[in-house]
């Protein structure tokens, strides 16, 4: 059960809070008061109660017999000036022997008598018919043959107490309902002030738009509970930032990219329709628009596959897959391209890797592919696999020439080719390298590369060892 209702705001939340604090502070602090005045009045009856019985106790003491103690009642009379509100009674065995008032305890409430060797430490309470209130003591006489005895009872009017007590109670809690009020108005002015630096967030927020998208909420005046949660929105809008200007590039990169084969179709119809032309004219020309269409489809196949990577990660089929015959498989399909360029594929190594089979075979090809166009003529480009460090590494190594080293973070983002091996000449929609990474990413592995002039450039795929070791 939910101690707000979710519509309740943030600030009327802690008002609310602040009130309930406080009232059962200042409840508390009642009932404590309350109390602690109570016992103090019982503490006082207690002791003038004791007193008195001490006094009686000796009064009786001097008297030889029940008789002289009447004839000496003046005695016990002397013991009550200035006490109005005190009641004094002595019994012996031959009955009441002094009484300073007609009131009488209930038989009932006679049993909790006080032995002639203790002093009386508590009191008891009787609410008389009349509705008065009273607290009293009974104490034993004895003396030292054990001759005489008697009871002592002492009772006080606590009615005037308890009228006080009750006055006192109903001011502490009028009192407390004031100051109930009085917190809950203090916990809004309060809260409004704490809340302060939320509505400078929000103020600092709401001057982010999509062209400033560079701006930040200032940490140096966040307080420091809400400083990780700045730190968290200035690092979110970074990676919003981040996003956009790669959301961006990509649109200037693909209406870029798809101008040119369609600038080139748009001026070869031009060209085709301005006279007439003979057959192989026209042949020509539309063998050379199916070429610009055929990249044209691969650039759109592959942007369709980029967009939809992330909804791809439900639908994988993963296998367990063997690399050594997918390297021959691989090997064979792009055999023909290879012996074009004088290019020989050789495999090495064997694993086996839990992959979904067709993106597997995407993304050896685009590597593979890419390695072609970009490796040295009558050179060798190889496959390896190898397990190392719970993981399995593919590789596609080429002897071509070697990516600068300021260009290397850059290969795998979407249409980005390097000054000199990644030409439009050279073929591919620009998009291989990004798909790989995708591929990867959909697995839970990493693709990186490295290039020298002495070893030349290693694309290498990282499998995790929990999609490789259970497969064994």
């Amino acid at each position: 059960m939910k101690l707000f209702p979710l519509e309740f705001s943030l600030r009327l939340r802690l008002a609310m809070m602040f009130a309930a604090a406080s009232s059962a502070m200042l409840g508390g602090i009642g009932v404590y008061l309350a109390d602690s005045l109570y016992r103090s009045m019982i503490a006082r009856d207690v002791e003038e109660m004791a007193g008195k019985v001490e006094l009686v106790r000796n009064v009786i003491a001097k008297a030889a017999t029940p008789e002289s103690l009447k004839r000496d009642s003046h005695l016990l009379d002397q013991a009550l000036v200035g006490h109005p509100h005190l009641h004094l009674s002595v019994e012996s065995l031959g009955g009441v022997v002094y009484a300073s008032s007609p009131l009488q305890i209930p038989a009932e409430l006679r049993g909790n008598v006080f032995r002639h060797d203790q002093v009386p430490w508590r009191v008891e309470r009787w609410t008389s018919p009349q509705g008065a209130t009273y607290h009293f003591v009974m104490a034993e006489y004895r003396d030292r043959a054990g001759a005489n005895r008697a009871t002592i009872t002492v009772a006080a009017d606590f009615s005037e107490e308890m009228e006080t007590l009750r006055t006192f109670r109903r001011n502490v809690i009028a009192g407390g309902a004031v100051g109930i009020v009085l917190s809950a108005i203090l916990g809004w002015f309060i809260a409004g002030r704490g809340l302060a630096p939320l509505r400078s967030m929000a103020d600092a927020v709401r001057q982010i738009t999509v062209s400033r998208l560079d701006q930040r909420i200032d940490l140096a005046h966040v307080p420091a509970e809400l400083r990780e949660l700045a730190g968290s929105f200035n690092q979110m809008l970074a990676h919003l930032e981040e996003a956009f200007r790669r959301l961006s590039d990509f649109s200037s990169d693909l209406a870029h990219e798809m101008r040119t084969p369609v600038n080139t179709l748009l001026v070869q119809s031009q060209v085709a329709l301005s006279k007439s032309r003979s057959p192989e004219t026209y042949r020509e020309i539309l063998e050379s628009g199916v070429e610009e269409l055929e990249r044209l489809s691969a650039m759109i196949s592959d942007m369709l596959f980029l967009a939809q990577a992330e909804d791809a990660r439900a639908a994988l089929k993963k296998e367990p897959i063997e690399l050594a015959p997918e390297f021959e498989r691989i090997a064979e399909f792009y055999g023909l391209a290879a012996e074009e360029r004088g290019i020989s594929v050789e495999s090495a190594g064997n694993a086996i890797v839990m992959a979904d089979r067709l993106m597997l075979e995407r993304a050896l090809g685009n590597l593979l592919s890419n390695a072609l166009r970009h490796a040295a003529p009558d050179s060798v480009v190889r496959l390896t696999a190898e397990s190392s460090a719970g993981q399995v590494v593919v590789g596609v190594r080429n002897t071509g020439d070697r990516i600068p080293p300021d260009e290397l973070g850059r290969v795998f983002d979407r249409f980005y080719r390097a000054d000199k091996s990644r030409q439009r000449a050279s073929g591919g929609t620009g998009l291989g390298l990004a798909i790989v990474q995708s591929i990867m990413e959909l697995h839970g592995g990493t693709v990186r590369v490295e290039s020298s002039e002495e070893r030349g450039t290693v694309f290498s795929l990282l499998f995790p060892v929990a999609a490789t070791a259970r497969s064994r």
